[in-house]
């Protein structure tokens, strides 16, 4: 990355748990997300900048 990271902002650890109990809510009401293994996400076209418009 060109400019680094410019983030500085913590999570506290209550908050830190409620984000990942919203995420464990979200993946139980919908069971059909699934994730792509190694090989399918590299057989994925990228999408570069010419395709951003058209996105």
């Amino acid at each position: 990355m060109k400019n680094g990271n410019r983030i500085s902002e913590e999570f506290s650890d209550e908050d830190l748990q409620a984000v990942l109990a919203a995420i464990t809510l979200i993946e139980s009401k919908m069971p059909w997300l699934l994730t792509l293994t190694p090989e399918e996400s590299r057989g994925l076209r990228n999408l570069g900048f010419d395709g951003l418009p058209f996105a």
